[in-house]
């Protein structure tokens, strides 16, 4: 049976995923926006990196007893049966139509306006929503705004508690249509509009950016790039975000000055042959055994049993580095 190859949804390099897009990260796609995921939800393909200094001081600021370095995966074409890459979440979860009957609103001042529907996730097909009471197919796009805290939660906004500023409200219940008004040609925070097409109640986005007045409630604490149900406590006041903003994420970077081993011709002797004969050696004696042998001599040609064993035992216990 012939494999069939379907193309990525979205390529970045591996450059841009240790950087602006690292896990925890907003990133637009052609068709979509995401969160880039945690390495939980990489594939497997991908290359383990040798630095055992970057390793020990990794170990030191998360206080863990081992990890290890791997390099992002690549991937171009991708099998149907065998996904590789980064699978990430869809995100935000709230889209807007791309345009919207001016003639089917209430409030008459509105035909001044570009008013468009939001719409949730659960209502949009192929990036598409149909209504339901005019049978009218509409184009959609995410919408910019999400919440986060500074404690690095991110999450959906609540538009209707936002709205309406109470959560006693019937209007959620009675599926009411929340509007999106751009008063304006600029794109200004103070002429986008959120609007209740059930009471007409109005809020505008600029009020959002006073985190002060907590426009969004105390944060949830979800950190959906880790992926469903894994939000913790947090009694931080939520703010906007705007998506593809500057200042919406910002990488954590450690980095050490790596130094060449004193002889890279042991330690690559020593790797071609690790795995499959010294992995289990405990004693200089042993060491010496496995020298006899074909491969593991002509790989340490030229090396003493004593060098190896050294060799092997940096291996094993790399020496710390100082902290800073």
């Amino acid at each position: 049976m012939k494999q069939k190859l379907i193309k990525a949804k979205g390529q970045i390099r591996r450059g841009q995923l240790l950087n602006i897009y690292g896990p925890g990260s907003m990133l637009d796609l052609p068709d979509d926006s995401v969160l880039m995921p945690g390495l939980a939800h990489w594939t497997k393909n991908r290359v383990t990196i040798e630095e055992p200094r970057l390793v020990e001081r990794c170990r030191e600021l998360l206080q863990v007893q081992s990890l290890s370095l791997q390099a992002p995966p690549v991937s171009d074409d991708i099998l149907e049966e065998k996904p590789s890459g980064i699978k990430a979440f869809r995100f935000p979860l709230w889209f807007i139509t791309q345009e919207f009957q001016q003639s089917t609103l209430t409030d008459p001042k509105s035909a001044k306006w570009r008013t468009r529907l939001i719409l949730n996730s659960r209502e949009i097909d192929r990036r598409r929503f149909k209504d339901p009471d005019t049978r009218r197919t509409y184009n959609v796009v995410p919408i910019r705004f999400v919440r986060g805290c500074p404690k690095g939660h991110i999450d959906d906004i609540d538009w209707y508690d936002f709205v309406h500023t109470s959560r006693q409200n019937t209007c959620r219940k009675e599926r009411r249509r929340l509007l999106y008004d751009e008063r304006g040609t600029s794109g200004d925070l103070s002429e986008v509009f959120i609007r209740c097409s059930g009471c007409n109640t109005e809020r505008s986005i600029l009020e959002a950016t006073l985190w002060k007045t907590n426009p969004f409630g105390v944060c949830n604490g979800q950190r959906r790039w880790l992926g469903p149900n894994m939000e913790e406590n947090c009694n931080q006041p939520a703010r906007l975000l705007v998506r593809g903003a500057s200042n919406a994420y910002f990488p954590q970077n450690l980095s050490v000055i790596s130094l060449p081993e004193r002889d890279n011709k042991l330690k690559e002797g020593l790797d071609a042959v690790y795995n499959d004969f010294f992995k289990s050696a405990n004693s200089l004696e042993t060491v010496r055994i496995f020298l006899t042998l074909e491969k593991p001599a002509q790989a340490l040609d030229g090396f003493t049993a004593e060098e190896v064993w050294a060799a092997i035992e940096q291996r094993r216990n790399p020496t710390p580095t100082a902290s800073k």
